[in-house]
């Protein structure tokens, strides 16, 4: 009874649980394996819906009041090139024609500045979508749908049409580390390394700046070894790489949002608001206990949990938290709910449309700096083509109406796993990306039925 009431409830959650069963089924059937469940792809799956998921939180802000942002893949794209150009001088030579503007990029050019003057040029982009909106009231459309056509212009043109690497470690990091991986070059590199492993490394010629990563990746990846290293067990008797590090985290993560659950109750029965059945709450903290769980199990048996999707989960609790634990997260939900009726009741109508476009090409920089970082180059001809589709897709498959005032961040981030979930699954089946292409577009077709069909019914309800 209590599970029934628990499925209804959260249905969208039980639906992606589904669909990521019957694509397991499914690849299955096509390719006669069952990697679509193997820990290394499923941990590849949580990196790819990471960019589009960062995208989509932003979208989510977006499409709740109302409008829609056509231009992110661009603006991506454009923050993409400026993080790959300012992060080393050599880039710059490579653009840039010899004059003195060329000198001061060569100056300036520096990770941590490369990542400061990317988040600036998504900061302004977004300002220049918000400011044609809000003060212009220039429909959202037509604004975005021009923004996407200059931005990628302007990222061609910072790049010359051309392909930028990105060498710093702070992107190796960022894009190709996990948690654990991370956490043991930091141990090693305070601690000291086995005598054994130095004098092996100093062998092969391996500088003592890289001894310590060579070391860890002997850890984490014995099958790819390329340096010669002995067994890590025998450098290290009985040693391996254990990814402690998810282990605990995921285990401290889970009780902390247990104990929330559980004080969420206390305080709504202390003031006398009804609260669901105590059989309800109990089911919902042992269906987060496994997935916790089968969440720990994967991440643990392939490195650990990514760096990158840890940013995304960083992410998604600010935006889950601006949204509703403040007011500016209440006055979103009323402009989408009422535009005139907020406005009548003393809410910042412009302001907040503008916040809200700034934030989405704040978004749009995040995520150009990781879809960088994991590909380690920035490539203006193919990076954010498209993303505007699958985030918006995302946002209405996750339970967002495209008129405005109705949403969650949690449905979006449901809403990105089932994109995510289809795509790795058309990927492992080899699908021709002309197919892919079709089915995303049906998809977005079903999720604006399913959007229209939910919106007459609330309509109906209410008459």
């Amino acid at each position: 009874m209590a599970f029934g009431a628990f499925v209804r409830k959260h249905g969208m959650f039980f639906s992606m649980i589904l669909i990521f069963i019957a694509m397991a089924f499914l690849t299955h059937w096509w390719t006669g394996t069952w990697a679509f469940l193997s820990p290394e792809n499923l941990s590849n799956l949580s990196e790819q819906v990471t960019v589009n998921g960062i995208l989509a939180l932003g979208m989510t802000f977006v499409i709740l009041i109302g409008g829609i942002d056509l231009s992110v893949g661009s603006i991506l794209a454009v923050c993409a090139v400026v993080l790959a150009l300012l992060s080393d001088p050599t880039n710059v030579a490579q653009v840039v024609p010899a004059s003195g503007y060329r000198s001061l990029l060569q100056f300036l050019a520096h990770p941590f500045t490369a990542i400061l003057f990317a988040l600036a040029a998504g900061i302004l982009l977004g300002a220049w979508n918000g400011l044609l909106v809000s003060r212009g009231k220039v429909l959202p459309f037509i604004v975005t749908l021009a923004t996407l056509t200059i931005g990628r212009g302007l990222a061609y043109l910072a790049s010359g049409s051309q392909s930028l690497r990105v060498k710093a470690s702070i992107f190796k990091v960022l894009g190709l580390y996990s948690l654990d991986r991370l956490c043991y070059e930091i141990w090693y590199g305070i601690a000291g390394l086995p005598r054994e492993a130095v004098a092996a490394m100093a062998k092969k010629g391996i500088p003592k700046g890289d001894q310590v990563r060579v070391f860890v990746e002997s850890l984490s990846l014995p099958d790819k070894l390329a340096s010669g290293l002995p067994n890590p067990g025998k450098i290290l008797p009985g040693s391996t790489f254990v990814p402690g590090f998810t282990v605990v985290f995921l285990l401290v993560a889970f009780l902390a949002w247990a104990g929330l659950v559980l004080r969420r109750r206390e305080r709504l029965e202390k003031n006398g608001v009804p609260v669901p059945p105590k059989e309800e709450t109990m089911t919902q903290l042992v269906v987060g206990a496994v997935v916790f769980l089968l969440l720990g199990i994967v991440f643990a048996s392939h490195q650990g949990i990514p760096i990158m999707v840890l940013l995304f989960a960083a992410l998604a609790l600010g935006a889950s938290f601006l949204l509703n634990r403040t007011v500016f997260g209440r006055h979103l939900y009323a402009i989408g709910g009422n535009r005139e009726a907020a406005y009548l009741a003393g809410v910042r109508v412009e302001k907040c449309t503008f916040i809200v476009f700034v934030l989405m090409g704040l978004l749009c920089a995040v995520s150009g700096i990781v879809a960088t970082s994991r590909a380690q180059a920035a490539t203006p001809a193919t990076q954010g083509v498209l993303a505007e589709l699958e985030a918006i897709a995302a946002v209405v498959v996750g339970g967002t109406s495209l008129m405005g005032g109705v949403g969650t961040i949690g449905g979006t981030i449901i809403g990105v796993l089932i994109i995510g979930i289809v795509v790795n699954g058309m990927i492992l089946m080899a699908l021709p990306n002309p197919v892919q292409l079709i089915f995303k577009g049906l998809l977005i077709v079903a999720a604006v039925l399913i959007d229209m069909r939910t919106k007459r019914r609330s309509s109906a309800g209410m008459m």
